[in-house]
């Protein structure tokens, strides 16, 4: 039997849920001049990424890690994802002692006909979890010694959603983007120009020591949505 090919990319839902992010973003007060930033392994290989930060100056980010359902999901009640250990431990170093913010995604897609159904609104069915409500400690003890890969399940029972990473169960309470971003409950900084913006988001001088300090790693999903700090 001919193995399924997945309909929808990551890529795809990359793209479309971060131009949606971002506009529910540069309608913020103070964020109007709100980027984004596909930080992609080409760029990691070419140091496009520290240029890119560089040339944007000071400012925040919200760093997205997107992943893609498997093929054997079944459409609007289990979803099935993949994480990697040492990418959740780099992105755990991202979330520092600030509590910086840095999510995973879950977009609930995997095929074309229900992103059509959903567009332009995928973020209404799209879950994120906090990297900081999954502890490293937690995945380390619980991982597979030969892959490092853990699965995610995300399960729709009526309205609720939860999200499990497996073996065994760790649960994260799952946010749904669009509330998320279109009501503002990021903490993000006000209008006022000097203000810092604090948890927000990581700061250019972070991210660009961060990319440093795992520039060994490839990353795939990974985003970052720039707000400029105001002159």
């Amino acid at each position: 039997m001919a193995r399924r090919r997945k309909e929808v990319s990551e890529k795809s839902l990359e793209l479309n849920l971060c131009a949606e992010l971002l506009q529910y973003i540069r309608s913020w007060p103070g964020c109007d001049r709100a980027l984004w930033f596909g930080l992609t392994q080409a760029l990691e290989r070419q140091e496009g990424i520290d240029a890119r930060i560089k040339n944007a100056g000071p400012g925040v980010s919200v760093l997205l890690q997107f992943k893609a359902p498997w093929v054997t999901s079944l459409e609007d009640r289990l979803y099935k994802f993949s994480v990697n250990e040492q990418q959740h431990e780099a992105m755990e170093d991202l979330v520092g002692n600030k509590g910086n913010e840095v999510y995973y995604v879950f977009p609930l897609f995997s095929t074309w006909s229900k992103a059509e159904r959903h567009a332009p609104d995928l973020a209404s069915d799209t879950w994120m979890v906090p990297v900081s409500s999954i502890p490293l400690a937690k995945l380390t003890a619980l991982s597979s010694p030969s892959t490092g890969l853990h699965r995610v399940d995300v399960q729709r029972a009526n309205s609720f959603v939860t999200v499990t990473f497996h073996s065994p169960e760790v649960t994260a309470d799952a946010i749904n983007a669009r509330q998320l971003f279109s009501q503002g409950g990021m903490r993000h900084p006000t209008s006022s120009d000097n203000v810092d913006p604090g948890p927000f988001g990581v700061s250019s001088d972070e991210l660009l020591t961060w990319v440093e300090r795992w520039s060994h790693l490839r990353f795939r999903g990974l985003n970052a949505i720039f707000v400029p700090t105001r002159r």
